[in-house]
């Protein structure tokens, strides 16, 4: 499974249908934002009920959905429901593609796999000559763990003096500087251990964080991104930290992105462990063969796909889930039926901006293992299937 949606869409996996799904712009801007917000569910509640939804599971999914978001600014909600209460109930950062809901046997999560693309766990540093303030986010934005480490050397300013006594303080300057960054690394190291960040985002002067890119492990230094927004020094623009840590993401999601393509490249190119197009994808799922989902994002895609009761049941018409003896499949957005499928056996989502990939069907996979039976198109290779590219330039050098 997706380990950024691990944590959220358990629930949702183990439960049987049918499913309300709501996917909602519920941001605040000013004080009517509340009322705005009850009046966008109040659209979706109309269709959902003229669909078939109960109104006592409408009340439950309502009290959800307009409920305070907990965030300021612009914000999306994610809710899933059955009849046995909401099993998912999520707010992430920056406005959904749009308004939906549906009343299916397959919940909509491609609304939530949206709101977290571009996003990564992250552990911000904020770092000076002393010691630094340590902030662990989750995909969500949330705060997930907070410290601050001060260092206990604070020989730190060089003093007047001639030109011995200057070498001299400045060599204990840069020693106290190493030391108070040994024991700033000692504490991202087991902040890394115990939330396995995507990317340790470390904010100070060239010198502070050289000397931390040098004393933490091989493994946490292989994140490291450098910022250069101000560190801890006073008068630091939280606006424009902010924004420096929005394009480190971004350039950390390109880089993401752009490594499945390149893997799905690869091993389509070499008849591998890589296949596309619909009849396909579903035949490697149903055959628990799939481990990442190449996606392009089409809000307006009309393809369908059958399902069974559970994620493990997925095919390209009614007859065939009928031979797989299921009694009472369902019809759904064909988008909702492979997320579903591929997390529920355990795979990864990846979308793409369906101008910049040319998958056949708009749909491939990269898969666990591949043999005889694996389906193949027959060519080559498929060159061109696009290049995402990032903002900024990883900083290796500190």
């Amino acid at each position: 499974m997706d380990r950024m949606l691990e944590e959220y869409v358990g629930p949702v996996l183990k439960a049987r249908g049918p499913f309300v799904s709501v996917s909602l712009d519920v941001g605040r801007t000013d004080e009517a934002g509340a009322r705005e917000v009850e009046h966008r569910w109040q659209a979706q509640r109309k269709l959902l009920a003229a669909a078939g939804a109960p109104d006592d599971l409408l009340e439950t999914v309502g009290s959800a959905v307009i409920a305070p978001p907990g965030r300021s600014g612009q914000a999306g909600r994610v809710v899933v429901a059955n009849a046995d209460g909401v099993l998912l109930d999520v707010v992430h950062p920056g406005r959904p593609v749009r308004d939906e809901s549906t009343w299916s046997g397959v919940p909509q999560l491609l609304p939530l796999v949206r709101g977290v693309q571009g996003r990564a766990t992250h552990l911000l540093v904020a770092a000076d000559k002393a010691g630094a303030d340590l902030e662990m986010v989750g995909v969500l934005d949330n705060r997930l763990a907070d410290q601050e480490v001060e260092g206990s050397n604070d020989e730190l300013h060089r003093v007047p003096g001639g030109r011995m006594s200057q070498r001299r303080v400045q060599a204990r300057v840069e020693d106290s500087v190493a030391h108070n960054a040994k024991e700033v690394a000692k504490e991202i190291d087991v902040l890394v251990r115990r939330f396995r960040p995507d990317v340790v985002l470390v904010d100070g002067e060239d010198a502070v964080v050289g000397e931390i890119r040098k004393a933490v492990e091989g493994g946490t230094r292989e994140l490291l991104v450098h910022l250069s927004t101000g560190g801890r020094a006073d008068g630091t623009s939280e606006r424009a930290r902010a924004e420096a840590v929005d394009g480190a993401l971004a350039d950390f999601d390109a880089r993401r992105a752009q490594a499945v393509l390149d893997r799905f490249s690869e091993q389509e190119g070499s008849q591998g462990a890589a296949v596309q197009g619909l009849d396909a994808v579903v035949d490697v799922l149903r055959k628990e063969q799939l481990d990442t989902l190449l996606l392009a994002d089409d809000p307006t895609s009309t393809l369908t796909l059958w399902t069974g009761p559970d994620p493990s049941v997925v095919g390209l018409d009614a007859a065939e889930l009928a031979s797989l003896g299921v009694t009472e499949p369902h019809q759904v957005r064909a988008d909702a039926a492979l997320i579903w499928s591929t997390l529920g056996s355990g795979g990864a989502v990846q979308l793409y901006d369906r101008e910049t990939v040319q998958f056949t069907g708009g749909v491939a996979a990269v898969l666990r293992w591949s043999d005889r039976s694996t389906p193949r198109d027959g060519l080559e290779s498929m060159p061109g299937h696009g290049q995402v590219q990032g903002r900024h330039r990883r900083d290796e050098e500190g």
